[in-house]
């Protein structure tokens, strides 16, 4: 994004590093011998994107990296971050922006997704990282990029999902928090401002200003 020229010595060096992190499932840990994990495997996958080159691309162990995310895969149609680990909207969000890059987006693989993100709606409009919990920014971001990459924007209601996201920007400090009465954090310029510009794309073919760019 800000056209950073990363020298073919450090692409080297860091596609030996994350090959070091993959296991026989095609996942990957966060470090040599840790076991696969959702999170790490998105971080890896994208960073050999973002490196880009046959050498970067030739690391992913594309048909074991499927038959993870399937191994991964509930009844209700949400993931597991691990074998064994917790079950929440995070994992929706990483299958599917690995699986969009690697075409792996199958009908086996995503069937049952967006009904299981819906149901993290939650009555204020804004999304918690399971059905019945808390509306959280990171966790709204995960879902409405997820419903994005799925194209079942429909789904859930945008008016509402709009409305609360909008409602996290301050107007003191002109920045954005994560939840309803919480402190302004600079990391959620990222998880909430991330979302706008997929719900301006939802409601207009045009680009529309959701919230105060200046503030």
């Amino acid at each position: 994004m800000l056209d950073y020229p990363f020298s073919p010595e450090l692409c080297d060096s860091a596609i030996d590093k994350i090959t070091r992190l993959q296991n026989d499932t095609g996942g990957f840990g966060g470090g040599p011998g840790q076991i696969s994990h959702l999170g790490t495997t998105y971080s890896a996958v994208h960073s050999l994107f973002l490196m880009g080159g046959e050498r970067a691309y030739s690391v992913i162990k594309k048909d074991q990296l499927y038959s993870w995310f399937l191994s991964l895969k509930q009844k209700d149609g949400s993931f597991q971050m691990s074998k064994g680990g917790e079950i929440d909207i995070r994992a929706s969000y990483c299958v599917l922006a690995c699986a969009s890059l690697l075409n792996l987006m199958t009908p086996e693989l995503t069937s049952g997704m967006g009904a299981f993100i819906a149901r993290c709606q939650g009555f204020d409009g804004g999304l918690g990282c399971y059905p019945g919990s808390e509306s959280h920014g990171g966790y709204t971001f995960c879902g409405v990029a997820a419903l994005a990459l799925l194209g079942e924007s429909e789904l859930i209601d945008i008016p509402s999902v709009i409305k609360w996201t909008v409602d996290r920007q301050l107007l003191k400090e002109g920045g954005f928090q994560g939840r309803p009465n919480k402190l302004v954090d600079g990391c959620y310029s990222f998880w909430t401002g991330a979302i706008f510009p997929i719900l301006s794309s939802w409601i207009s073919n045009d680009p529309v200003e959701l919230y105060d760019r200046g503030a």
